[in-house]
């Protein structure tokens, strides 16, 4: 017999399945997936023919796929005419390759909508590995009809695949604190070099995953900190043989395991340097000079909003006032309530006291559940909460100390969002029992 989860899990996958292909190219494409297509077909600004009248059919060549063309030479001219990463392009220009151009628009935004269904069974299993079942379930259907995630699957950018990479860096990441803190020992080699892998790739998707390497290690430094400073207490009263959520000062991060984790960071960073230059060059390009400055606190607002649209988004924009209105105050109402119900789980959760057994929650003496707390739960929320603080102060450096205010694109909001939505799916099950 079928289990039950699976089955759930196989609906919600098929409904964001649904929610991400239906209508895929109806809209049109707009300039920067004009521009995915562009480079990924091995095109340049070179074969534009500028300052002169062309036929239409001058159009066609431009955007004529290039089957021959490297990964290398994508990405030569990535360096020379664009300001991204190279490793998106070249993948639309294998998957354009394998299931050809026609129509444009749903070929090349298929990748980006696959990759987000990917998505949802990553969340799945972030939450099923550190948290339980039925916080899985309900991270997953959160991904599933998110407004924010269902728009960036469907652009033929590169926003879904650094999620799906994130979402992966994060399951390692709690998983190698899990050996580090819970299990107290050194964890596995492949467990490493699966999450130095995973964040050596995100850094060659976008350079926004800089941002999710940088957070990870803050999350580290932060773990140790708290394990430094908290009171080395048994988690059940009397039972010396159970650990608390950071445990005692002589374990954890020391030795080999914590070196084997410093190097698999300089291996991340080695990685990354014949890419350095480009990076640095990016930066003082012209074509990143679009971003405004920030404007005293309204940043602060715009981020707020952009959490907003990651669970609801009804139409506001372009309406008559008596639809306009009365959408936008029922955004907000279901905002504050959800955020209400989001604060009282997430409070729950940061202290977890359970004494289930059976669901991945660890097993606990019943009788004494209101004084236990599950280590690993307290862990992984820790890990996550500390990880999206970690990103969020560098959207925080970027607006107002390089002066460069990326709060107005709510897309950039795919940096943690999959943190986020475990975050959440944990909160709205796990933290409101009981």
């Amino acid at each position: 017999m079928i289990n039950p989860d699976y089955l759930a899990l196989a609906g919600i996958i098929l409904l964001g399945s649904l929610l991400r292909f239906w209508h895929l190219d109806l809209k049109p494409l707009w300039l920067d997936e004009i521009l995915t297509a562009f480079f990924s077909f091995g095109q340049n600004y070179n074969n534009l023919p500028l300052d002169i009248v062309f036929p239409i059919s001058t159009v066609d060549n431009i955007f004529t796929f290039k089957p021959e063309v490297s990964c290398g030479e994508i990405a030569h001219n990535l360096i020379i005419h664009s300001t991204h990463p190279p490793l998106f392009f070249c993948l639309i220009h294998s998957w354009i390759n394998l299931i050809g151009t026609y129509p444009l628009a749903w070929a090349l935004r298929s990748l980006p909508a696959l990759i987000g269904v990917l998505e949802i069974a990553a969340i799945y299993c972030l939450n099923r590995f550190v948290f339980s079942k039925s916080a899985a379930l309900m991270a997953a259907a959160l991904m599933a009809v998110s407004p924010f995630a269902v728009y960036l699957s469907q652009e033929a950018r590169h926003y879904t695949l650094p999620m799906l990479l994130t979402t992966l860096a994060l399951l390692g990441l709690i998983k190698i604190q899990q050996s580090l803190y819970i299990e107290r020992q050194r964890p596995k080699l492949l467990l490493l070099l699966f999450w130095g892998i995973v964040n050596s790739i995100g850094c060659y998707v976008h350079y926004f995953f800089i941002l999710v390497f940088i957070a990870q290690i803050l999350t580290l430094i932060a773990v140790m900190y708290s394990r430094k400073t908290s009171p080395p207490t048994p988690l059940l009263q009397g039972d010396a043989s159970h650990t608390p959520p950071f445990p005692s000062r002589e374990g954890g991060l020391g030795g080999l395991g914590f070196l084997l984790v410093i190097l698999v960071i300089l291996g991340v960073a080695l990685s990354y340097l014949p890419w350095v230059s480009v990076l640095l060059q990016t930066v003082r390009r012209e074509e990143t000079d679009w971003l405004p400055t920030p404007q005293n606190i309204t940043p602060l607002f715009q981020l707020l909003v952009g959490w907003i649209l990651m669970v609801i988004a009804l139409p506001v924009e372009e309406q008559p006032l008596w639809i306009a209105i009365p959408m936008g105050l029922l955004m907000v109402g279901f905002s504050g309530w959800f955020g209400w119900r989001l604060w009282l789980g997430f409070q729950k959760l940061w202290r977890r006291k359970d004494w289930e057994s059976g669901d991945n929650l660890g097993k606990v003496d019943r009788n004494n559940f209101q004084t236990t707390s599950s280590p690993s739960i307290q862990l992984a929320t820790a890990t996550l909460s500390y990880f999206t603080l970690g990103v969020l102060l560098q959207f925080l450096g970027i607006i107002y100390l390089l002066g460069k205010d990326i709060s107005i694109v709510p897309r950039y909001n795919f940096v943690y969002y999959p943190a986020v939505c475990a975050l959440l799916g944990a909160s709205l099950t796990l933290g409101n029992r009981g």
